[in-house]
């Protein structure tokens, strides 16, 4: 779900929303996570992230499982977070959790930063 790089030429599609920092170059996904709420209702300093239901390594990966649930009465968001290294402020790709849908959505990070061409990704399924 979340594109595993950015670059500043990026355009976000119809009901996703870019903020945070802006796109400065190249930049790769560095975290992922779900959030209460549609894009348009995020704020960047407040963003109200679900907790992941578990955590496991395996492969060399840590994965974080978030199970959801949208509907019109509660529309959520998956966040993908770009850069942000050395306390720089992140840029930030939130995309709609189409309504009606249940599943999980699992980001995957390598343990170790020097994993050899080793990336983080964010993909979602609905049951």
């Amino acid at each position: 779900m979340c594109p595993p790089a950015l670059d500043s030429g990026y355009k976000a599609q119809a009901g996703a929303r870019l903020m945070g920092s802006p796109l400065n170059g190249h930049a790769v996904l560095t975290h992922a996570s779900m959030a209460t709420g549609g894009p348009a209702d995020q704020d960047a300093d407040a963003l109200s992230e679900f907790e992941q239901d578990d955590e496991q390594t395996q492969d060399g990966f840590l994965t974080y499982t978030y199970y959801y649930e949208a509907t019109a009465q509660s529309p959520l968001s998956v966040i993908c977070s770009y850069g942000g290294q050395q306390g720089a402020k992140p840029s930030l790709l939130l995309l709609p959790v189409p309504n009606g849908t249940k599943g999980n959505c699992k980001f995957r990070t390598p343990v170790a930063a020097d994993k050899h061409g080793a990336a983080s990704s964010m993909t979602c399924s609905a049951q």
